[in-house]
């Protein structure tokens, strides 16, 4: 990224965590680890394009069994 000045929004959750192949696929369009009928994964796929799209970055931090950070 350039040098400038930048906003940062994180949101934690104290969940079950990510594993590296979710993580890997967590900005996919449609991705979603919840059963069949109980969530699209729109979110984190629009989060990254926006990011995108602005000239940002997103990233993802977790742990298994401890949450996540986004």
């Amino acid at each position: 990224m350039q040098a400038g000045e930048y906003m940062v929004v994180s949101v934690t959750d104290t969940g079950t965590g990510m594993g590296p192949d979710v993580i890997a696929r967590a900005f996919d369009p449609f991705f979603t680890t919840k059963p069949l009928g109980q969530g699209t994964g729109l979110g984190p796929s629009m989060i990254y394009g926006f990011a995108k799209q602005s000239g940002g970055q997103v990233r993802i931090y977790s742990e298994v069994g401890r949450g996540a950070t986004t």
